[in-house]
Parts: C-alpha cells; sequence; structure tokens
C-alpha cells in the first residue's frame, strides 16, 4: 500500500526539536531585549565632596615634609584616584607593647618612625553603607588604605569622614 501526500505523517529526530527550541529561545531573547530596551531611564548619579581623614604609619622621618597641599592621591593597589590633599600634621609614630614586668600594655614612641595625619577633599557618589571616590575607592571609617603621592607612599586607615553637606 503506497502511502499518499495527504496521508504523510511528519516526524521529528531529536536534532529537530532541538533547532526549534534554540529558535523559541531566540525569540523570547529578542522580546525581552525590546521591551526592556523600552523602559530604560536614565539616571544621574550626584556627586558630593567629602573630606576625609586618613592616618598613614610607619613612614620614614621626614616623609610628611613631602606630603603638600594640592598632590593628588592615588590607592597603590587598584590604582584608584582618592583625593586631593587639604593638610597633613606629622608625629611620632605610636606602638602598642606589653610591660613585661607589669603584663600592662604601654604606647611606646617609636624614633625611627612617623605618623602622617592626612586631610583629603574628594568628589564621592554616595551609596547606602559607603562613598566611592575615583570611580570605585571605597571611603568608610575604618577602612585600610595604601596610597601614593608624588615621591611618597604609606598605608594606615580612614579615620574620620565629613560630608560635604555638613553631615
Amino acid at each position: 500500500m503506497k502511502e499518499t501526500a495527504s496521508e504523510k505523517k511528519i516526524v521529528f529526530n531529536l536534532f529537530d526539536v532541538l533547532i526549534i527550541c534554540l529558535i523559541l529561545v531566540a525569540a523570547a531573547a529578542v522580546l525581552i531585549v525590546r521591551l526592556r530596551s523600552s523602559d530604560t531611564e536614565i539616571t544621574v548619579v550626584e556627586t558630593k565632596t567629602v573630606r576625609y581623614v586618613v592616618e598613614l604609619t610607619d613612614l620614614i622621618p621626614g616623609t610628611s615634609d613631602m606630603i603638600r597641599p594640592g598632590d593628588v592621591l592615588i590607592d597603590t593597589i587598584k590604582k584608584y584616584e582618592v583625593g586631593t590633599v587639604v593638610s597633613c600634621t606629622a608625629s611620632p609614630t605610636v606602638k602598642n607593647s606589653k610591660d613585661l614586668s607589669t603584663g600592662d600594655f604601654i604606647q611606646v614612641e617609636l624614633p625611627e618612625r612617623e605618623t602622617a595625619t592626612i586631610t583629603i577633599d574628594a568628589e564621592c557618589t554616595e551609596s547606602e553603607s559607603t562613598f566611592l571616590a575615583g570611580g570605585g575607592f571605597i571611603v568608610r571609617g575604618g577602612e585600610s588604605v595604601s596610597l601614593r603621592g608624588p615621591g611618597y607612599y604609606g598605608s594606615g586607615f580612614i579615620i574620620y569622614i565629613e560630608r560635604g553637606d555638613g553631615e
């Protein structure tokens, strides 16, 4: 018995089913992209001037004399610009040490090292919990920093933050 054109059955193999699924997924992706692109809003990120204080410790004596107002500081790890120096003060580096005779902890000055306390101004964008300077440098109290300027570098911590709007 011969099959006629009206009696032929369409049979799909695994390859045919796979091609049909790929076409459906591609069509759905194009539809999603078109729907999302029509709802796109442009958001403007507002920047604020943030003044913060960094304490760089264990510097070679005389390093703080090279830190001048107007110096642009760079994060040595990720190469972000972190702000501009406003002022710098120097003091001897102080370390906690254990008094072996009494067992108490005492603060000892290290005469061969100095600490630089640097006030920095930066244009930052604000998120829920942090300020971001230079496109990605996190300005947050207690944050560890490693900074370099023209002819000097050091590491320490952010010890104080003041927003530009007086908060």
